[in-house]
């Protein structure tokens, strides 16, 4: 925690001195608070057969902008995770891997991005690190108009350099880092379709490889618990079509789908609708969303085994499940000290067919200079 204090002076400090340097330019500042409360007594892959998934994560979050002039920025975020899980708990009264006190992660992310109107590009460096993973990412991305702005292609690659802790469940003790490397390439666009309607619609292309178990899932083999064991590599796709349409200047609404599917013949279909008004000329919005969501089962995927198999995992989120979420957000601009502010409260509940369920509050507060 010594380390994100550090980083997090250090970040401040020189927001600070950077934007005394670019006085003239947009500067902004966001501090967002996080927590979710989860509830699950689905958890087949919990070690001691309780099933329960409960666990409470609290990530404060603070994001920097700088702008450089009026077509460059720069950009970094910092954030410190912290959770009280019962499976965690169980996993140490099973185990003497005494887990508990080292549940936190620190994440840290710094970038540029240039918008030249027509077309843009940006460069991103990420880290995050927890006791039993830990992450090295960069992403590239850039993005042109077309047809006087009506059309815009944006093109994004991704790559992360994890390493990631298994547990020996029969040696009750942690293996060795193993690598995790996972790619990604996003093809995004939008089109105006008239001047009350927006299409948006892209494919995602997804590969990983390399140790892909979580480090404390386990299944259970005619009573006996071990770890589970999954394919070296997963390729993934989805493709996804939104529809903006305003209903009037204060209104809107959103329409989205989008479809799934890997080579462990996992798919699924997530369908969401949104409706958004402003308020005080807008100066303030409020959304309210309602998602559903449902997946095939992994055909790896089992409560309990029999006997020992090439993969294994009880993992619940690879379950057949269907899940419903709903949601409200509201965000308000307003004048606080000379200074514009923006504030947002968002709560999200989400439930899902196989006993598990989360509420989310988000807390934000942003300041421009």
């Amino acid at each position: 925690m010594d380390v994100t204090k550090n980083i997090l002076l250090f970040l401040i400090l020189t927001f600070c001195w950077v934007e005394q340097l670019f006085a003239e330019t947009i500067n902004k500042v966001k501090l967002i608070y996080n927590t979710v409360n989860q509830k699950g007594s689905g958890g087949y892959q919990v070690i001691d057969n309780s099933g329960n998934q409960d666990i409470i994560v609290q990530e404060p979050m603070l994001l920097m902008q700088v702008g450089l002039n009026d077509e460059i920025s720069l950009n970094a975020m910092i954030s410190y995770d912290t959770w009280s899980s019962a499976s965690d708990r169980a996993f140490d009264d099973s185990t003497s891997a005494s887990l508990i006190g080292r549940q936190e992660r620190n994440s840290y992310n710094a970038g540029i991005a240039v918008d030249k109107k027509k077309y843009g590009y940006s460069f991103n460096l990420g880290s995050s690190e927890e006791w039993d993973y830990t992450s090295k990412n960069f992403s590239i991305g850039a993005f042109k108009s077309f047809a006087e702005d009506n059309f815009v292609f944006g093109l994004n690659y991704s790559h992360y350099m994890d390493q990631t802790k298994l547990f020996d469940v029969s040696l009750d003790e942690t293996k060795d880092f193993q690598d995790k490397t996972t790619q990604a390439l996003s093809i995004d666009m939008s089109q105006i379709l008239t001047q009350n309607s927006l299409l948006l619609f892209g494919h995602h292309f997804i590969k990983q490889s390399g140790a892909l178990e979580g480090t404390l899932n386990t299944i259970d083999i005619n009573g006996t618990r071990t770890e589970e064991v999954l394919p070296r590599q997963k390729n993934r796709q989805a493709s996804y079509l939104k529809l903006i349409q305003s209903v009037n200047e204060e209104q809107a609404i959103h329409l989205s789908y989008r479809f799934y599917q890997d080579d462990w013949n996992i798919q699924s279909n997530t369908f969401e609708v949104s409706w958004l008004k402003s308020f005080y000329e807008d100066d303030a919005y409020l959304e309210i969303f309602y998602r559903i969501y449902d997946q095939t089962q992994y055909k790896n995927f089992d409560t309990q085994f029999q006997a020992e198999q090439e993969f294994m995992t009880s993992d619940a989120d690879y379950e057949k499940l269907s899940s419903n979420q709903f949601g409200v957000i509201y965000n308000h601009q307003v004048e606080l000290f000379d200074y514009d502010t923006e504030l947002v409260l968002g709560y999200t509940h989400y439930q899902r067919d196989n006993n598990l369920s989360y509420d989310t509050l988000q807390l934000s507060v942003g300041v421009e200079f």
